[in-house]
């Protein structure tokens, strides 16, 4: 499921069809249904209640290692910065390259 907002001007020099499966009604069908998913299971609340607890041990790995130089994010979007030391905040690819691949 996608949506645009625009102005009208935009929107008429796209012309009458700029979306190859617009209005599919087996792509609408699915759309809604993993829209009724994620409402009935509730995983929008799952989602921040775990990336809560994810960023909050995240952010203790952060004041105990030297190599972890920023912990950021939203929800289970999260992201860790792996730096050579923290005043530089250079990064530490071969760290990170071991670290992903561990």
């Amino acid at each position: 499921m996608a949506a645009v907002i625009t102005t009208r001007e935009i929107s008429e020099s796209l012309g009458e069809y700029y979306s190859t499966f617009g209005g599919n009604p087996v792509a609408c069908a699915v759309g809604m249904a993993v829209l009724d998913v994620i409402e009935n299971e509730k995983l929008v609340q799952s989602a921040k209640a775990v990336g809560k607890t994810l960023l909050e041990n995240l952010q203790l790995l952060k004041a105990k290692h030297e190599c972890v130089g920023d912990v950021r994010g939203m929800g289970l979007c999260l992201a860790l910065d792996i730096v050579q030391d923290k005043a530089s905040r250079k990064p530490a690819r071969e760290l990170a390259q071991t670290i992903v691949h561990r």
